[in-house]
């Protein structure tokens, strides 16, 4: 048994990024009904997920940006669904408010790229789960500022 003072870090982000991606592929299961469209449900609600990350991947993100990007992520996606679940808020528009959030992520993770250069891997991981989870609380509030 290998420990992880011993694994290098850049595979530790690797184990924590597949993590954070079973944890949003996860929700969206859960999310989705099992009927004819649940592939193409599960498909639009990762849809955002994976734009970022390619985005990401295509600008040469460091792992610990990726991983701390999915977490956010996967956890916005859960808070989410627990918040449309509940309550009685069964409209298809809510579902909107979800996908408009995804710019700001897409902004806390450029800005993670920025200043985690020369961070440990665990602090890279926090502070980018930190910016792109404040990047779509603020691109979500700025929306429901907009519509109001």
């Amino acid at each position: 048994m290998i420990s992880t003072g011993t694994v290098p870090a850049r595979r530790v982000d690797h184990w924590i990024a597949l993590g954070a991606v079973l944890w949003a592929m996860t929700s969206a299961t859960l999310l989705t009904r099992f009927d004819e469209y649940f592939w193409g449900n599960f498909a639009l609600l990762l849809a955002p997920h994976a734009i970022v990350l390619g985005v990401l991947l295509i600008f040469r993100g460091p792992w610990a940006v990726f991983a701390g990007a999915q977490i956010a992520m996967a956890l916005f996606l859960s808070l989410f669904g627990l918040w449309f679940s509940t309550g009685g808020r069964a409209e298809a528009m809510a579902w909107l408010w979800y996908f408009f959030s995804f710019p700001g992520a897409l902004a806390g993770g450029f800005l993670a790229m920025l200043r985690t250069r020369d961070a440990t891997s665990l602090i890279a991981v926090s502070l980018t789960a930190s910016w792109v989870f404040a990047g779509m609380l603020v691109d979500l509030a700025s929306v429901f500022l907009w519509l109001w």
